[in-house]
């Protein structure tokens, strides 16, 4: 297992004092957290950006924290920088960005942003909250997954969103719906033996037709992360037919 560890965010006295404070809301109104692209592919030995997007559309949000893992034989993670989500949506309100930490020999990285003052207006609606460069180390697949996500179990959470209740003056968890990315080179690779060919229609073909937990269900034949087989992973493999 690859070891995570709670990157605390105590980006101010006020969140500081009030952290441990944090309640769990009884009903929250629908609020994600996804990666941009998904799924997404790059050449050995190149860069890309990937953007972690919310949508918090009811409430606002004062401070967000993820921890993301990903396949270190695979990806390394370059950098880590700051969306423009909570400062604009906010109305322009300052922040304060933590430095990330990015371990990729083990696989994962933590960052988060704190508004730099709570009872004002909080940030709602739909964004990007932070970008992430990684470099493609060599061909394979990873998932990129939202860590430590335990809904009401503050203590536990290495990936959260927080609220700011001006009543009584604590922060308060978001429940949301953390949607994983997926890498992969070349796509549709369905076999992972480095080449789009024959041998990845006839995997696919086993699969074709079937949704997530039915029999000859293959997740690796499921190219686009959608949860059924179909047509249009077909013609993710179709279109990179040849791909190495």
């Amino acid at each position: 297992m690859m070891k995570k560890k709670v990157l605390l965010l105590f980006l101010s006295t006020i969140i500081f004092v009030t952290m441990f404070a944090t309640t769990p809301t009884q009903a929250q109104p629908p609020t994600e957290l996804s990666t941009d692209p998904m799924p997404c592919t790059s050449q050995v030995g190149t860069r890309f950006n990937v953007s972690v997007t919310i949508v918090c559309e009811e409430v606002e949000l004062f401070v967000w924290q993820l921890n993301m893992t990903f396949n270190p034989t695979v990806l390394a993670v370059v950098n880590v920088t700051e969306g423009t989500f909570l400062h604009e949506a906010s109305g322009g309100s300052p922040t304060t960005w933590l430095q990330p930490e990015i371990h990729n020999d083990t696989g994962w990285f933590g960052a988060g942003c704190s508004l730099k003052t709570l009872g004002l207006v909080g940030a709602w609606g739909s964004g990007e909250i932070a970008i992430i460069t990684f470099y493609v180390k060599a061909k394979g697949k990873s998932d990129l997954h939202f860590a430590g996500v335990f809904p009401g179990e503050p203590e536990k959470q290495q990936t959260f969103l927080r609220w700011w209740d001006p009543v009584f003056k604590e922060l308060v968890e978001i429940l949301f719906t953390p949607n994983d990315g997926f890498f992969q080179v070349p796509q549709g690779d369905v076999t992972n033996n480095g080449i789009v060919d024959v041998k990845d229609l006839a995997d696919l073909g086993k699969a074709y037709g079937t949704q997530e937990g039915q029999p000859s269900w293959n997740p690796d034949a499921d190219l686009n992360k959608d949860k059924v087989v179909n047509t249009d992973d077909l013609e993710i493999i179709n279109r990179n037919y040849g791909a190495t």
